[in-house]
């Protein structure tokens, strides 16, 4: 008697479900009687006792593995015996069922059928999470720090997109209702973090704070408020432990001293405060006059201070930047006039960048509307004389000076950019009052006028 051969290709994962297949090979060895051919019914002599093989044929403690049992029927197809096509593949005369201790013969008549289910006949088959699992509460967290993270609404958790997306990835996770992410979540997280951090700073010796006042775009104040230390290991941290709404109806100075220093005497931090940090707003330097705290005006909001009142107001350059905001409005607040100087782009072989309109409370959007210019200059002068407005047309000079305003600014601005990351300090201050100083020199701009208003300011 001459076993039936068969190619069988093992790939290194080794599993207790392949074990169990391996052995059902070598337990049910198919004999072919003498004179029989191909097509005749295979029959099979179990070398093992009836204990092995029950043992043997015991379902796999782990459900994804568990792939079914080979067929006795010959087949020439390749067919995946395991969930993962890459786990098992049996090539060529392979058997398809194994029924123990009974030998099922089969014909060329006998349907297919398909043992192992497919992974997403298995998902589907799947359960849905319990309430407390770790994998749901592990997509739980992940979502919550995603909407934290990216400041997205707690409505996202009911957009139909976002929820199929989900489903399609876990089909066994149910997510939780924006009220359950805004009602309880959002707040343990906050609590556990703010528990973290309050550990921190109370390791730390020195704390700094920075402050600030704003109003959103639905007319509510919020003060933030910001702290900087180091820690044990010498690396510097800062927090943002608090964005309250300020309630007071006026900005007084006796309202925001009392505001701030509640608020610092709630985290505990009132003996370990060196310095607060804020703009030069007149209310603001009152309310930090009369606090426990010594006040130290922002670096970044002083040099604004400087450009506007020694550079942007000045006569010269206020009449270009609002000749340039002419210019901008024109292509901006017509259709016509902007596909003109798209086209003029197109005639220059200039990129189709739209012109800039700057923001008054923002200097350096001014720099950025007059670099955009004077990138698009040859196209902002041929769709001028196609759209024959000649109040928008800027000469020679008004072009020499917008190249100078440029420099100047981009002084400023990378110094602006230097001290306000989130790893820069007080003792750099000096170091880039000096190096913008230099920058003036090379650029031979006399620098007396800002010195004067630095002083006065800073």
């Amino acid at each position: 008697m001459k076993h039936l051969k068969s190619r069988h290709t093992l790939l290194p994962e080794k599993t207790e479900c392949l074990q169990k297949n391996k052995l059902l090979f070598t337990a049910l060895s198919p004999t072919k009687s003498k004179g029989t051919t191909e097509k005749s019914s295979a029959t099979f002599e179990p070398i093992l006792n009836k204990d092995d093989m029950l043992s043997a044929l015991s379902p796999v403690k782990n459900p994804r593995l568990n792939v079914g049992l080979f067929c006795a029927q010959p087949s020439t197809s390749k067919q995946t015996l395991c969930e993962d096509a890459s786990s098992l593949v049996v090539e060529k005369k392979t058997f398809q069922n194994i029924v123990p201790f009974s030998a099922q013969p089969s014909t060329s008549r006998q349907k297919h059928e398909t043992c192992q289910p497919t992974l997403a006949h298995f998902l589907s088959e799947k359960s849905k999470f319990k309430p407390g699992d770790k994998c749901a509460e592990k997509f739980n967290c992940l979502i919550a720090q995603m909407i934290c993270l990216d400041q997205q609404p707690f409505s996202i958790v009911e957009n139909v997109g976002f929820r199929q997306l989900v489903q399609a990835l876990e089909p066994r996770y149910t997510i939780p209702t924006r009220k359950t992410f805004s009602n309880k979540l959002i707040p343990e997280m906050y609590s556990n973090l703010k528990e973290n951090v309050k550990k921190e700073l109370e390791d730390a010796k020195y704390i700094g704070i920075t402050t600030d006042l704003w109003t959103s775009t639905s007319q509510d104040d919020y003060l933030s408020i910001t702290v900087h230390f180091i820690d044990n290991d010498f690396s510097f941290k800062h927090y943002c432990i608090e964005v309250k709404p300020f309630l007071e109806v006026s900005h007084t100075a006796s309202n925001l001293c009392s505001f701030l220093v509640e608020t610092i005497t709630l985290w505990g931090l009132q003996d370990k405060v060196v310095a607060v940090v804020t703009d030069n707003g007149r209310n603001v330097v009152a309310a930090l006059s009369a606090s426990p705290f010594e006040h130290i005006s922002c670096f970044a909001h002083t040099l604004q201070l400087v450009l506007k009142d020694a550079f942007l107001n000045s006569k010269l350059v206020s009449n270009l930047t609002s000749a340039c905001r002419r210019i901008v409005g024109h292509f901006k607040h017509s259709s016509k006039n902007c596909k003109i100087l798209a086209k003029c782009q197109n005639m220059a072989g200039l990129p189709n960048h739209r012109l800039i309109q700057d923001e008054p409370t923002r200097w350096n959007s001014t720099l950025h509307m007059l670099k955009r210019l004077v990138e698009q200059k040859q196209a902002v002068i041929l769709a001028c004389s196609e759209t024959n407005n000649s109040q928008t047309v800027l000469n020679s000079s008004q072009w020499t000076v917008i190249d100078h305003c440029i420099s100047v600014l981009e002084i400023f601005n990378n110094a602006t950019l230097q001290v306000s990351s989130a790893n820069s300090n007080a003792s750099e201050v000096s170091y880039t009052y000096s190096t913008i100083c230099e920058q003036l020199l090379k650029h031979n701009i006399d620098q007396s006028t800002y010195l004067f208003f630095f002083f006065f300011q800073f």
